[in-house]
């Protein structure tokens, strides 16, 4: 019997649905093509195609099923976790259960999003960690002349190899490839469908606005000769495409790219429906048929800057596997049964509380679609582009001071390892060596943190640093550079990278270090002193994430990880650590088990270091940004009043939050009130050392009176606690005395404080004219130039860029020059008692500062 016959029996017995019968014919049809183009009879063709369309549809059957059983799975899970979740009051709260599942909550054993991006990132950054830092973009975002040469190397290693004789363009390339396979691999292990094609693979990315500036045609005809259609399979004939054929679908490609996807949408339908699990099939379909024909392509059409297109590519598959394990296969699908678990939880309640349970879906709606990216793209480009581009401008004139701010994470550094049960001075210490170890070639330090699971976000992306105070990273080139060179100019993005890398190791390497203790033994070791007034032992931080007596036998198996192997400055046995990862190599485990524990430990490592040294949450910018995108009006208001408010917001989700959770009021003010002392200190500190770096002495109490004093320590206190860069702000611009500005620049931000500005020296300009009133055009340029210029308010610069460079133009066009000075000298001394070391007007200082009061 022939197998088309076989399929219509298969329906008429009602076996098979009409859908999987045609489907069955269209693939018999394309494989009997193939084989009769082969040669073959119709005999042999019907054999070799009725045999290769059973085993196809078969291993589609399988995959689907698989991935129906993934999302079953995933669901079951979820709705487990969210009506068990218990709050800050002891009460059960799905609608935090399922915030919880998409970002970290410390008071759980709950696998976030936002952790499990980073773990899935870790896995593929580690095989790179060798190489991470010799192609790092150098100042303003720019590649030396050594990684201009190696890149296109690299690249022919990668899509042709054994192509060159260059050894270290071959051993990056076998880095890449495995790092492309680990992200690939893991990728369809929670469900995706990605092949491995013939040969290697790079990412492709393409420019829309490049492709819609050139005719169809135009990109037609440059880019075909430079494919291989041999490699480039037609999923009508299941064979190589023809000339002819790829000729006929080339401008369907130009279209969705041009469109980004629009035209192929239809009405009714939602862009993004489909399983996640085979969206990627679709930027696999180019192949090029070499490394020059693909670097030609990207020249003029893509990046040419492909190590970092790899990087963005393995952070992208990264974030789709991450929202795969937690919401399985089809994120999508799996959000909407937690929406409608949701309702079916709350049906009964009133309509007044079925409001505040709307507006709660409306927010967790909005971390789904920030989580997937859909709200980082900009309603209208061109506006989202250019005020994202003038906010990492701004951030370049004002952010170079607040390496002095971020002197308070050895604060949080220290106040999170006491609380978790960790030798607290360790993780500074570390932090100090790793900050040391940055101004030296050797970065021996830094590839073990990414070896060891620890992600390498500045040294993978531009102007990352930015993310500890801003929400921008997709903006134009030469603003981010701008950004990216005042951050490492002035340390912030060495010192936060330390600082996490430091923290994270130290805490693999105790839970090495403590691998002969059993568990009860762990908490003896580490329990709290009596005269300390918050924390745990190490065994409940363990617990809390959910790994428990049983699970920490099986953990303390694995074997330590001596970094001598990877690098041979190091003796053996000097660094030996607990890799999470290595849990996934043990045979002796079940792999899923081995992937929960591993997740696990990861959940723990990553959310700790968010409170040891915070940054900004998804959570805090959907809080403030709900829906709103880049490039509508909303959108860019909230984006500029959000700017450099993100650190604070983050505060509050981590300790503020932690302390909350505590056990009475007791336990509350344990916490809390160690918390506002200590970050009142260290803004104390950091004001004092901003201070100093502008021309001004240390605060002297002495001269001063019980209200300066108080009035002083409110600010520190404002300041200190979260606030940052804003709760300064905030506090000097209530006072007006902040060149000009006002409260309502503070919670409008400094996009439209910069508007301001420049609106008054244009206004200032016209009544100049003959007629107009006495201008202040001098003072209003020379202040807007003190403000604005990138990279003024480095720290190690900012007092002599003042007073030699500023104050000389204000002097030549600011009649009043003098007379504004004296009063800024009375204003200071009557307000804090406190002089000047080099005052305004003089080109250089009169004396030492004094410090020592």
């Amino acid at each position: 019997m022939s197998y088309l016959k076989c399929i219509s029996n298969a329906l008429r017995d009602g076996e098979m649905t009409s859908d999987a019968a045609d489907a069955h014919r269209i693939e018999f049809d394309k494989q009997f093509k193939k084989y009769k183009d082969k040669g073959m009879n119709d005999f042999e063709a019907e054999r070799a195609a009725a045999k290769d369309t059973w085993d196809t549809k078969l291993e589609d059957r399988l995959r689907q099923k698989n991935q129906a059983l993934k999302q079953a799975t995933a669901n079951a899970q979820n709705k487990f976790t969210a009506e068990n979740y218990i709050n800050v009051k002891g009460d059960k709260d799905i609608i935090e259960g399922i915030r919880s599942i998409f970002d970290q909550d410390a008071g759980n054993q709950i696998l976030s999003i936002t952790n499990m991006k980073r773990t899935e990132l870790g896995l593929v950054h580690a095989p790179l960690a060798a190489f991470m830092e010799k192609f790092r973009t150098g100042y303003f975002g720019r590649r030396n002349k050594f990684q201009k040469m190696t890149a296109p190397l690299v690249i022919k290693e990668i899509l042709e190899p054994g192509s060159t004789a260059n050894p270290l363009a071959k051993e990056f390339a076998k880095a890449i490839n495995e790092a492309m396979e680990t992200a690939r691999t893991r990728h369809n292990q929670f469900g995706g469908n990605v092949a491995k094609i013939k040969g290697n693979y790079l990412p492709q990315p393409h420019n829309p606005v490049k492709i819609g500036r050139t005719a169809q045609q135009d990109w037609v005809d440059f880019i075909l000769p430079k494919l291989d259609l041999e490699r480039m399979i037609n999923k009508k004939t299941s064979r190589s495409f023809t000339k002819e054929e790829l000729i006929l679908e080339l401008p369907n490609t130009y279209n969705s790219i041009r469109t980004e996807g629009v035209n192929r949408l239809e009405p009714g339908t939602r862009m993004g429906s489909t399983s996640l699990g085979n969206s990627r099939l679709d930027h696999r379909f180019l192949v090029f048929k070499d490394a020059e024909s693909y670097m030609a392509y990207q020249a003029k059409f893509g990046d040419e800057d492909v190590i970092s297109t790899i990087y963005q590519h393995l952070e992208s598959i990264s974030r789709d596997t991450a929202m795969m394990r937690a919401l399985g296969p089809n994120p999508n699908s799996g959000f909407r049964y937690l929406k409608d678990l949701i309702r079916i939880n709350t049906k009964d309640l009133d309509l007044k509380p079925q409001d505040k349970i709307r507006s709660k879906i409306e927010g967790l709606e909005n971390l789904f679609l920030a989580h997937s990216g859909r709200l980082n793209s900009g309603a209208d480009k061109m506006w989202a582009n250019g005020l994202a581009g003038l906010r990492h401008m701004l951030t370049s004139a004002v952010i170079g001071s607040a390496t002095l701010l971020a002197q308070s994470d050895f604060f949080f550094s220290r106040m999170t390892s006491k609380f978790l049960g960790l030798p607290a001075y360790k993780a500074n210490k570390k932090a100090l060596k790793l900050i040391k170890e940055g101004m030296l070639k050797d970065k021996t330090f830094s590839k073990i943190a990414l070896r060891s699971g620890l992600i390498g976000e500045h040294w993978s992306t531009i102007a990352s640093a930015a993310n500890r105070y801003m929400i921008d990273t997709d903006a134009p080139m030469l603003a981010k550079m701008m950004s990216d060179a005042t951050l490492r100019a002035s340390g912030l993005s060495h010192l936060t990278q330390a600082g996490r890398w430091a923290f994270g190791m130290e805490m693999m390497g105790f839970i090495g270090d403590n691998f002969n203790l059993t568990f009860k033994e762990l908490a003896a070791k580490t329990k709290t002193g009596k005269l300390q007034s918050y924390g745990r032992d190490f065994s409940q931080t363990l617990e809390t994430y959910g790994i428990r007596e049983g699970d920490w036998d099986v953990i303390r198996q694995t074997k330590l990880y001596d970094a001598a192997i990877d690098d041979d400055t190091l003796k053996a046995g000097d660094a030996l650590f607990f890799k999470p990862a290595d849990l996934l190599k043990r045979t002796d485990l079940d792999p899923d088990y081995a992937e929960l524990l591993h997740a696990r430990m990861m959940e723990m490592i990553f959310t700790e270091t968010d409170h040891a040294i915070p940054t900004a949450s998804i959570r805090g910018r959907t809080a403030v940004m709900g829906k709103n995108k880049p490039g509508t009006f909303s959108g860019e208001i909230l984006a500029s009043g959000l700017m450099f408010k993100n650190f604070a917001i983050a505060i509050g989700f981590t300790h503020i939050m932690r302390g909350l959770r505590e056990t009475g009021l007791k336990g509350k003010a344990g916490y809390l009130v160690p918390f506002i002392i200590g970050t009142t200190l260290m803004n104390a500190y950091s004001h004092e050392m901003r201070e100093v770096l502008k021309g001004r002495d240390v605060i002297n109490f002495k001269n001063m009176n019980a209200e300066q004093i108080s009035q002083y320590w409110l600010a520190r206190v404002i300041g200190g606690g979260g606030l940052g860069i804003f709760g300064d702000l905030v506090y000097q611009e209530a006072e007006g005395q902040n060149y000009g500005t006002d409260v309502t620049d503070a919670l409008l931000g400094l996009p439209v404080a910069f508007a301001k500005d420049a609106y008054g020296i244009i206004d200032t300009i016209f009544r100049y004219m003959p007629g107009g009133k006495d201008p202040k055009l001098g003072q209003e340029l020379s202040n807007f130039i003190k403000k604005y210029t990138p990279g003024s308010s480095l720290w190690y610069i900012r007092a002599a860029w003042e007073r030699i460079i500023v104050d000389t133009m204000q002097n030549l066009i600011d009649p009043k020059f003098h007379k504004k000075n004296a009063d800024t000298v009375k204003r200071y001394q009557k307000k804090e008692g406190r002089d000047y070391w080099w005052y305004p007007g003089e080109t250089l200082p009169s004396e030492t500062p004094e410090i020592s009061q």
